[in-house]
């Protein structure tokens, strides 16, 4: 499975493609595919039961960026989400955005693209800032912000029937471990009561323990791993 990712394209300003791969022949089709569409980035997903392909990949020129685990919380949502500080969570207006791409320019460095070194950090920073922004504008099904004096924490919801993902959520560094995200992801699960949501996933990566145990104490739980190498041109 492979695919030129558009947006990607555009915002770096190269042609970047995506596959995924489970075995050689899939890899060496990947690869190809890539070679021939003259992309200057492939990212690759790899399963985790496919592990011994890392090193095939490796061997092609990738490397290894990071490894996401995928998790997933079901209806009935039940998590223990004590000790939230009594935090306001509300929908996204117009005038958080700018406070919104403050708090994500810095709240994801543990991602793929910081880990690539071919990657810019300014344009790192400013994905995230891009993402928030568009997220809030429309992009999202929902945006909701936990409201100190002013926006501290979001995280972003997108519906497809009866089941939603996270795509972000981020709580600015000088205010976490107060149960800012704990009180997100009440109302994150409140409004997937309301719309008729019945499965909830989210990924982060995997040396983001804290995120780990967080999403573990929500109520989700390990749904895929998968290794994602970077190949470039």
């Amino acid at each position: 499975m492979s695919r030129r990712l558009e947006w990607d394209s555009s915002f770096f300003g190269m042609p970047i493609g995506e596959s995924r791969a489970a075995s050689e022949q899939e890899l060496r089709v990947a690869d190809d595919w890539a070679r021939d569409q003259r992309l200057r980035c492939q990212y690759l997903a790899i399963p985790s039961e496919s592990f011994p392909l890392i090193a095939s990949a490796e061997a092609l020129g990738y490397q290894l960026t990071g490894v996401r685990m995928s998790l997933v919380a079901e209806a009935p949502f039940r998590p223990d989400l004590t000790g939230t500080g009594g935090m306001r969570v509300r929908p996204v207006r117009d005038d958080d955005i700018g406070a919104l791409e403050r708090i994500a320019s810095t709240a994801h460095p543990d991602t793929r693209f910081f880990a690539d070194q071919h990657f810019p950090r300014e344009a790192c920073a400013r994905l995230y800032e891009t993402w928030i922004r568009r997220s809030a504008e429309g992009w999202a099904d929902c945006v909701l912000v936990a409201d100190g004096d002013g926006p501290v924490a979001y995280a972003t919801l997108h519906r497809d029937g009866d089941a939603a993902r996270i795509g972000l959520i981020a709580v600015a560094s000088d205010t976490r471990r107060l149960g800012i995200g704990r009180a997100l992801m009440i109302d994150a699960f409140r409004w997937c009561d309301a719309t008729g949501v019945r499965r909830l996933s989210v990924a982060t990566q995997a040396q983001n323990t804290s995120a780990l145990r967080f999403y573990l104490r929500c109520g989700f739980n390990v749904d895929q791993v998968d290794f994602w190498l970077h190949k470039w041109w």
